[in-house]
């Protein structure tokens, strides 16, 4: 079973913090200077899914709130300092996703807007002030991190004599309620990671990825798809557009500062390399003297291209699916042919002039590695091994239930046969697909440090 979204408890003080049971806690200390920074150390270090920021306030004696009221705040407002809203934000509210999932828990306490200030005592304009509500949700807000407070009324504001004070009744009614809270919020849909997911719309990937797409499989993420041509991938990676991404082998060395590879869901394997194929058979020095169709200049294709014939007429770049026809029609003497053309190329009157998959394995004895899948390089090693997981998951599912995804398949096969698509499967989705292994980082490895 997957762990549940990490929480992280925030508050002031320890007796303000319930014994934890699985979910992190902060000490954050008192003011809203500590609080942010206590918070921001905590955020980097943890990486939590969601923060929920629990104390005790100070009400109003008009706003009708009796000690041990619990109130949820509807926004942090700063009110030390008087700058315009163009410089800092003087307020910050929560996710409705969180504010659903609270009031849940609270029907009957009332959604209010909180005061933050170093000095409380009427000083913010509020009904219910507190220290560190701000700088606790400010710092959440820079990282990205959802969050939310909520107080539990120890005194009113107007009363100055602490010994009138009733912390121990705040302090019981908010860490009695915390532990429903968390539970509450970790249900949120505000705390499930997104995380996209580029990868071609070939029936390997298609077949590969379709459970944990579909939520086949247990992650701790939600994935969104983005069907893309490999090459279109390529190119997206250089601005590190998604946070998981198919990716050419050939293209890694010039997005490896981005992105890292991961150990699941490659197409790698042994008779499954790129074809360069002509209107009639042909030496490969005399097919690539003329106007070459390529899938993309980072693919893994033309790179093995270029180590198996170096001098090159010219390169005209095209999508893939686009190629067997310009070569039929003598638009290009020759193409540089991957994935299902390898299958179909016979059916447009072509011949192989080389199979740059045999090459390569002739000259290294290694698999050749066609793609990975990458995590952008900014993801946390623990999301990036819960990624690794899932998509071996997927792989699995994939090997155990075939029939599963063949609508899926088929929705995105570009007008391709059942059969055909099947070889496709069968030929790039094998045991490098569940782990690279020793020998696939070797191809990998071997064929990006190539020149």
């Amino acid at each position: 079973m997957n762990e549940p979204p990490r929480i992280l408890v925030v508050a002031a003080t320890a007796g303000e913090l319930a014994t934890p049971n699985g979910w992190l806690t902060l000490q954050c200390g008192i003011g809203p200077v500590d609080a942010a920074v206590a918070t921001a150390a905590a955020i980097a270090q943890h990486r939590p899914a969601a923060i929920l920021h629990v104390g005790i306030a100070g009400a109003r004696r008009d706003a009708g709130l009796t000690p041990g009221a619990l109130v949820i705040g509807s926004e942090a407002r700063y009110c030390d300092l008087d700058v315009p809203e163009s410089w800092a934000p003087r307020t910050i509210a929560p996710s409705r996703e969180l504010l659903a999932a609270v009031r849940q828990v609270l029907p009957e306490a009332p959604t209010l807007a909180i005061g933050t200030s170093a000095r409380v005592g009427g000083t913010t304009g509020c009904d219910v002030e507190a220290m560190e509500g701000f700088g606790v949700l400010r710092a959440a807000q820079r990282a990205g991190v959802p969050a939310i407070e909520i107080r539990a009324i120890s005194n009113e504001i107007e009363e100055s004599d602490r010994a009138n004070w009733h912390f121990d009744t705040a302090l019981a009614v908010i860490t009695a309620v915390t532990p429903a809270l968390v539970a509450a919020m970790q249900g949120s849909r505000a705390v499930v990671r997104e995380l996209t997911f580029g990868y071609s719309p070939c029936p390997n990937d298609t077949f590969a990825f379709h459970a944990l797409t579909h939520g086949l499989v247990e992650a701790p993420f939600r994935i969104r798809p983005v069907l893309l041509d490999i090459e279109e991938l390529n190119r997206r990676a250089h601005d590190g557009e998604f946070d998981l991404t198919k990716l050419s082998v050939g293209a890694f060395a010039a997005v490896g500062a981005r992105y890292r590879l991961l150990r699941s869901g490659a197409a790698l394997g042994k008779g499954v390399g790129p074809l360069v194929v002509a209107r009639e058979a042909t030496s490969l020095a005399q097919a690539v003297r003329g106007r070459l169709a390529i899938p993309g200049r980072e693919t893994t294709a033309y790179r093995l291209l270029r180590l198996a014939a170096p001098a090159l007429g010219e390169v005209i770049e095209m999508r893939y699916d686009r190629i067997l026809r310009a070569v039929e029609t003598g638009e290009v003497d020759a193409g540089l042919i991957i994935h299902e053309s390898r299958f179909t190329y016979q059916e447009h009157g072509l011949q192989q002039v080389i199979d740059l998959g045999d090459w390569w394995e002739r000259e290294t004895s290694l698999p050749v590695p066609l793609a990975g899948i990458c995590a952008r390089a900014d993801l946390d090693d623990e999301t990036a091994r819960a990624v690794e997981r899932a998509i071996r998951a997927s792989v699995q599912y994939a090997f155990d239930h075939p029939e599963a995804s063949r609508d899926y398949v088929r929705a995105h096969a570009q007008e391709m046969s059942d059969a055909v698509c099947d070889q496709h499967i069968a030929l790039y989705v094998n045991a490098f697909s569940l782990d690279v292994g020793d020998d696939g980082l070797a191809a990998i490895n071997r064929l990006v440090s190539a020149d």
